[in-house]
């Protein structure tokens, strides 16, 4: 490698490294623009590589006029700084002038994206131009008459691309969060007027100066001579001689370089500079193959975030790593295409292999499937080390998919500048126009992927066309290759790397068990694991999927292993029953608050739960939903029963859209603002926490209006906490807190001081829907159940704004979410900050209950509804008591009982002094009582059998099992089975139990195995405990007759549990009724076996 080229390659590192620092903080300023939308980030990715290639094509014919190319170079780095020092003054205009105009919101698709494309046009035209024709200046500054090849082209663009790397690496894991995205811009501009004055420092030195070409400079025809040899075609090594001159095999063959340079010395000659500059492909080769590698790559990186989100989380983090990753991956590829002799010009052969393996790179990891995420949860025990010990794990499992296919593209884009020409003649215009080809393919890809492809093919569909299209290129190089250079070993072997290619692409790839597991959330460690469970792990998570699609925005599933939930890229926002009293009491606590709402906005539309009950308040005119994801549509459908019909309720409306576009667009006055995202640790959801927000949803309230805030309240600390008090106390001048359970909470926000009217509240509880709402979600029957989730006061939230200030914290904003990091570096801890933390700092301040006027309260019965509410949901109170007073031992009994020790729980309720107040409490004791065959327990059921018709049910079934009357207690179970599958909200303890009780019985009696298998046939309404219930009937199952048996097995095909119990009763079961799946199932059992530690049980006299 020479100086200049040694110099020049740590100039573009530079380059790369600014520019992409420049879009990072452009695209994440668009987006909060424009919102996170597919179609807004299409628009601004379109722009931003339009005008790198436009720029490319433009400016690499100017860089062949420059007698002085590396100073043009210098000029346009320092151009490029100066317009990018003007970007935040017309962001700021372009924030202005787009919520004028309304956005999308008023405009409509089509006109809102016609208005994206030129406000995005004004801020990143001149830039992105000026930026696309740095490359061809340097490559001009860099190729001389010796360098037929390009060979130092490989080194620029290593070096380009590994200085990008640096580009996403210092903002995304250091500066965003350390000094903002804006301070960080003007660090890069800093930067980048170095690099643009060392390059002008270097050119006055001589370093770069090039001779222009002839015929396109006032420079005149000197030098022509060196230009005509630099610009010969010589015969590629191994080549056939016949094929280069152009002439039939078995003709004479020329020798073509003296030729051209007579021709090139010859200054009459009209034809010799053009055959000088004939180029060893055909243009439209070469501008289709970087056309077709831009467009493949850039479909690959939408596949890569997508199928990476689960693995790694879907925050901020995991993108940056992606994105890393690759451009690592494409700069050592670079550097890899240094390693051909520089005097050895590129081949088509060369090029197909390259091609091939790039395909084969792609397929690698498709065919590894599920390895994938097993390796990444193997991987979590990095996370100990702490942030960089899981970014270690990260970068192994990314590297493993996109490294492969990178470095190929990386070796690629060089070989495709050598082929375009010979030597320096004209290659600033054919590095520009190649790169103008491969950004057209990159706006191809990313534009058919996220708007077509994606969604019509899925992601693995994307998936195998992207790597059908590089087998297409390796083939279609290789025909051309072959007619031009004849064969060679490179295009020998590119044909066995493509059938393996093609091989591998057609491997089953990604199946639930990656695509729809929150691994990089920490929900699917599998450290320790043995190899046999983590089969069962695999099992479970493919075995638990309902539905799944593939959408514009995200991947979204159904699971049914407890309640429909849905999860978006893996990760569960939200379950049908476990989440009830937060996605049904999130809206309705602040419709509860306000005296008379005639109009809301909900962030998110999820099972429907939040919009739909709020549209059906009397009084509510029209209640606005905003949905990122339009296929979230079919969850909200599929939890009609409990949304109230939701998405037919003719007084909602459904806007598919980004809230953080939709919401400060949006001309509409609201009584009730709900902001229910999904967590601020996933990427894009950190700006639905930030000041600006808040101020676009305080400046959209009407007098009075109410902005409610979940929170959650598991794997935070306290730092983040205070500041997201901070960040809506620096808007809302009044914050209460609330507790929708001991995971989540409701910050309620209004500029005016909060009263309870206690008679006006209780008349609105007593009426519909918030009658039905408040027990089905909050186990409450008065205002004293709806006062338990009362957490803090205002003064409390005023508290921990103050001293955050006092201390130097800053409220999270749109330039440095705080929020966003924070969660992330908390995410999947335990032992954190509670609710019951906040309660106690409350208590401790005297803000521990609401202002309230007209009337008394018993706090000590809200304390009692409380305990029975969090009991209902198997969770556990922070309180504590002396074990000596009344309360303390309600607090041990419901401790007690939620551990299933009925007798203990008996004994701790009979030495406090209160009767049950409410249902739960007598369907607590009418358990324990049933246990034990009492008959009191009949006398609990009576008072909770019209609001609790399963659950009362479920205690007579107890208590008939107890006293020996089977078949009644079976009655009694089909009852309260019948109930659960037309009525959602089960005490889920109680059902569970009753699920087991069928079991026991229908195993103490063979006889009535029948019975209870058909009680456990159908799932409860929305897939209440339906995990448990199918593998109940399969172990009732092992011991009934062969039909029933089979059929239940049947139910869990094909990922049976991978547990020996289940795995040998299959197999028993399948060779006895003699099922076609008898042999997959001996198979694997064997294979289970293997993998035991102690192989097959066997007795002692066995073969």
């Amino acid at each position: 490698m020479n100086a200049t080229v040694g110099l020049v390659s740590l100039l573009l590192f530079g380059s790369g490294m600014c520019g992409l620092m420049y879009q990072m903080v452009w695209f994440q300023d668009l987006r909060l623009v424009f919102g996170t939308s597919t179609a807004a980030s299409a628009v601004v990715t379109a722009i931003f590589m339009g005008g790198l290639g436009l720029g490319s094509r433009l400016l690499g014919r100017v860089a062949d006029r420059q007698a002085n190319p590396l100073a043009w170079y210098g000029k346009l780095e320092l151009g490029l700084a100066a317009a990018a020092s003007l970007s935040p003054f017309l962001l700021a205009g372009v924030r202005s002038a787009y919520l004028a105009l309304g956005g999308t919101l008023a405009l409509g698709l089509l006109l809102g994206t016609v208005l994206r494309l030129a406000l995005a046009m004004l801020v990143l035209a001149m830039p992105t131009v000026l930026m696309g024709g740095t490359f061809p200046a340097a490559a001009r500054a860099v190729t001389g008459e010796a360098d037929t090849g390009r060979w130092g082209l490989g080194c620029l663009y290593g070096a380009n691309t590994l200085g990008g790397v640096a580009g996403v690496v210092l903002p995304s894991f250091l500066l965003f969060e350390a000094w903002g995205r804006q301070n960080t811009l003007w660090l890069a501009v800093g930067l980048n007027t170095a690099v643009a004055l060392l390059a002008l420092g270097l050119s006055v030195l001589g370093l770069g100066r090039q001779e222009p070409e002839d015929g396109l400079s006032s420079v005149g025809k000197e030098g022509r001579d060196g230009e005509a040899a630099g610009g010969s075609a010589p015969v590629p090594s191994g080549g056939n001689p016949a094929r280069a001159a152009g002439k039939r095999p078995g003709a004479r063959a020329a020798d073509p370089a003296p030729a051209a340079a007579a021709l090139a010395s010859d200054p009459e000659s009209p034809s010799g500079a053009a055959d000088v500059a004939l180029p060893a492909v055909p243009t439209a080769f070469a501008g289709g193959a970087a056309f077709l590698t831009g467009a493949t790559f850039f479909l690959l990186e939408m596949v890569w975030y997508r199928l990476l989100s689960p693995v790694l989380g879907g925050s901020t983090y995991s993108f940056a790593l992606v994105l890393a990753t690759v451009l690592l991956g494409i700069g050592l590829g670079g550097f890899a295409s240094l390693l051909r002799r520089p005097q050895d010009p590129p081949t088509l052969g060369g090029f197909a292999f390259w091609a091939a393996a790039g395909a084969a790179g792609t397929a690698l990891p498709l065919a590894l499937g599920d390895r994938v995420p097993v390796l990444a949860g193997l991987l979590q025990g990095l996370n100990g080390l702490g942030l960089a010990g899981m970014m270690a794990g990260w970068f192994v499992v990314t590297a493993v998919l996109v490294m492969p296919a990178a470095l190929c593209s990386g070796v690629q884009f060089p070989l495709l500048l050598g082929l375009s020409g010979r030597g320096r003649q004209e290659v600033g215009a054919q590095a520009g126009r190649v790169y103008a080809w491969n950004t057209a393919g990159a706006i191809t890809g990313s534009l058919a992927g996220g708007f077509g492809l994606l969604p019509a093919l899925t992601a693995v569909g994307c998936w195998r066309l992207a790597g059908g299209a590089m087998v297409a290129l390796a083939v279609a190089a290789a025909a051309l290759g072959l007619r031009r250079e004849g064969p060679h070993r490179t295009l020998v072997l590119s044909l066995p790397v493509a059938v393996l290619a093609v091989a591998m692409l057609g491997a089953p790839g990604p199946t639930a068990a990656w695509r729809h597991t929150a691994i990089g959330a920490g929900r699917g460690p599998l450290v320790g694991l043995s190899w046999n469970q983590i089969r069962e792990w695999l099992a479970y998570n493919r075995r638990d999927i309902l539905w799944e699609a593939e959408g514009v925005e995200s991947s979204v599933a159904l699971a049914t292993s407890n309640g429909l939930a849905f999860k978006i890229n893996g990760k569960c926002d939200g379950n049908s029953l476990g989440d009830a009293s937060t996605q049904v009491m999130l809206g309705l606590l602040g419709a509860a608050l306000h005296p008379a709402p005639q109009r809301a906005f909900v962030v998110g539309l999820g099972t429907g739960c939040t919009a739909g009950w709020l549209a059906d308040v009397p009084g509510m005119e029209r209640v606005d939903v905003v949905e990122l994801e339009e296929r979230v549509r079919e969850v909200a459908s599929r939890c009609t029963p409990i949304n109230r019909g939701a998405l037919q309720h003719p007084r909602l409306r459904l806007i598919i859209g980004d809230a953080r576009e939709v919401l400060p667009t949006s001309p509409e006055p609201y009584d009730l603002i709900v902001s229910e995202p999904s967590n601020p640790f996933r990427a894009g959801i950190g700006s639905l926490y930030t000041r600006e927000f808040y101020q676009a949803a305080a400046g959209r309230l009407r007098p009075g209006g109410r902005f409610a805030q979940w929170v959650q309240a598991y794997e935070i600390d306290l730092a983040t906490m205070r500041t997201i008090y901070a960040t809506l106390a620096s808007v809302f001048p009044y914050v209460e807190t609330w507790m929708a359970n001991t995971g989540d909470l409701i910050l309620v926000c209004s500029a005016e001081p909060p009263v309870i009217d206690l008679a006006a509240l209780a008349a609105r509880l007593a009426a519909e829907p918030f009658r039905t709402a408040l027990w089905q979600a909050w186990r409450a029957v008065d205002i004293h159940g709806f006062l338990a989730h009362f957490l803090a006061a205002p003064a409390f939230a005023t508290a921990i704004a103050e001293k955050e200030t006092a201390a130097g914290g800053q409220p999270c904003t749109d330039d440095r979410l705080a929020i966003e990091y924070g969660l992330f570096r908390t995410h999947g801890a335990t032992d954190l900050l509670s609710v019951w933390d906040l309660r106690a700092a409350a208590e401790s301040m005297a803000a521990h209950r609401p202002a309230l006027r007209g009337g008394e309260v018993d706090w000590s019965e809200v304390a009692d509804h409380q305990l029975a509410f969090l009991t209902s949901l198997d969770q556990t109170t922070g309180r504590t008591f002396p074990e000596d007073t009344s309360e303390g031992r309600r607090l041990a009994a419901h401790a007690a009982f939620r551990e299933g020790e009925f007798a203990t729980f008996l004994r701790h309720w009979g030495k406090q002094e209160r009767k049950p107040a409410n249902p739960v409490e007598f369907a607590m004791l009418g358990e324990a009582f049933a246990y034990f065959g009492s008959e009191e327990a009949l006398g609990m059921v009576e008072p909770i059998r019209d609001r609790m018709p399963g659950e009362a049910a479920l205690i007579e079934a107890r208590y008939w099992k107890s006293v020996g009357s089977h078949s009644q207690a079976l009655d009694c179970l089909e009852r309260a089975f019948t109930h659960f599958r037309r009525n959602p909200f089960p005490i889920e303890p109680l059902l569970r139990r009753g699920v087991q009780l069928a079991m026991v019985l229908a195993l103490q009696d063979p006889a009535r195995a029948p019975r209870a298998m058909d009680l456990l046939r159908e799932p409860f309404l929305l897939f209440a405990l339906d995990g448990m219930r199918r593998l109940v009937r399969a172990e009732i199952a092992m011991g009934a007759d062969p039909p029933q048996a089979v059929e239940a097995f049947h139910d869990l095909e094909p990922n049976v549990p991978w547990l020996e119990k289940f795995l040998a009763g299959r197999e028993a079961i399948y060779r006895k009724a003699q099922d076609p799946r008898r042999e997959r199932a001996a198979a694997d059992l064997d294979e289970f076996y293997r993998h035991q530690p102690n192989g097959r049980r066997r007795g002692i006299l066995d073969e």
